[in-house]
């Protein structure tokens, strides 16, 4: 194999290849991203990572002299290939499978495997087709992943139900102490499905998910989900588990509606985690004490590192006297995170055993992205 590629353009597609292949795996071909420059497509080299779990492929132009496919180090060209002067670069593996990176006076050599020996990937097509746009996608992405666990607690707390029904698309993540859903009407009409994806491809599929009007397209298989996105096709198996019914955490009735701007909310929290770091046992309790008042709600503190108060100016429905919580600060603070900072949110309170649920304020976002957030507390203080 003997091909030519310009720097930037195999950079763009290795780094997100690199990120999909382990670092290290008993099975080494998997640490590897496959370079195939034998297809029926004429001076384009297809470039595949793939760990059996989850997979990327994307096409790069170049200029082919000689024809093959080579499985290489995906760790290794990328440093290579970053570290090379700008312009071209030559890449051309022997039948000692031996591969030369070139670029003027600077050249490497490393080892590579026969691209045969990788393994073959999942048909990448699907019997469910979806469009939506990139940033109503990244929006709805964002604003559930993070509340996603890890595995140890659920395979299906690892991962984002994806459900489409009632022409409505919805993310949600859940992690026992919060639930994060994200809603969106679209105008087309398309068959109901329901799945659960891994966390861990969603991460990497956000880095190349752009707040842009253009489209993307969702292709769902019987065991896998397939993304096509700025000329990347992101792959993954799906969760095989049962996601729990969170309707009804979200049907529980609330009375007490408070209404506060998220970015004086989101500030505040911050401030205030400065000293809400408490460690207890060698754990630390990120404890944020919340008082509702028929005018304001005011935040505070106490720790080892010291206290803080803060007040902000709020509306109300149907709160008489006040009503206090305590919260995991991290948990507000992931929640607010993930709205538009111009927004007013909607805080609703029901039972004093109850959480928070944050809605939109308006209902009118630029976004058309209608989100519920639901926070369990740490106790209810009085």
């Amino acid at each position: 194999m003997k091909v030519i590629f310009e720097k930037e353009k195999l950079i763009a597609a290795l780094i997100p290849a690199a990120a999909i292949a382990p670092n290290r795996n008993t099975n080494y071909i998997l640490e590897c991203v496959l370079l195939d420059c034998d297809t029926d497509e004429e001076n384009v080299c297809r470039i595949t990572a793939y760990d059996m779990e989850k997979g990327l492929r994307t096409s790069v132009e170049c200029e082919i002299l000689e024809k093959g496919c080579f499985a290489l180090n995906s760790q290794n060209i990328l440093q290579i290939v970053r570290s090379m002067p700008d312009g071209e670069l030559l890449i051309e593996v022997d039948e000692r499978c031996r591969a030369k990176i070139s670029n003027g006076n600077v050249s490497f050599e490393i080892g590579a495997a026969q691209g045969e020996n990788y393994p073959s990937l999942p048909l990448l097509a699907g019997d469910r087709n979806y469009t939506v746009p990139e940033y109503i996608f990244r929006s709805m992405i964002n604003k559930t992943i993070f509340a996603t666990s890890a595995a140890d607690m659920g395979k299906a707390f690892s991962g984002i139900l994806l459900k489409y029904e009632n022409n409505t698309l919805t993310a949600v993540g859940c992690d026992r102490n919060m639930l994060a859903v994200a809603e969106y009407k679209t105008d087309e009409t398309y068959p109901d499905s329901k799945i659960i994806i891994p966390a861990r491809i969603m991460s990497e599929l956000l880095k190349n998910v752009r707040d842009a009007d253009e489209d993307m397209t969702i292709a769902i298989a019987r065991k896998h989900v397939i993304f096509n996105v700025g000329g990347f096709t992101y792959f993954s198996r799906l969760i095989d588990d049962e996601y729990f019914n969170y309707g009804k955490i979200l049907s529980f009735p609330s009375d007490i509606h408070v209404y506060v701007n998220c970015s004086d909310f989101r500030n505040s929290v911050d401030r205030a985690s400065i000293v809400t770091e408490d460690k207890l046992g060698g754990k630390s309790k990120n404890s944020l004490v919340i008082n509702y008042k028929t005018d304001k709600i005011e935040i505070s503190s106490n720790s080892a590192n010291g206290s803080v108060f803060d007040e902000l100016p709020t509306s109300t429905e149907n709160l008489a006297g006040e009503i206090t919580f305590k919260y995991n600060c991290r948990y507000i603070m992931n929640v607010l995170r993930a709205i538009d900072e111009t927004e007013t949110v909607k805080i609703s309170l029901s039972g004093p055993t109850m959480g928070m649920k944050i809605t939109n304020g308006d209902h009118d976002t630029k976004e058309k992205v209608n989100y519920i957030f639901y926070v369990m507390p740490m106790s209810n203080v009085r």
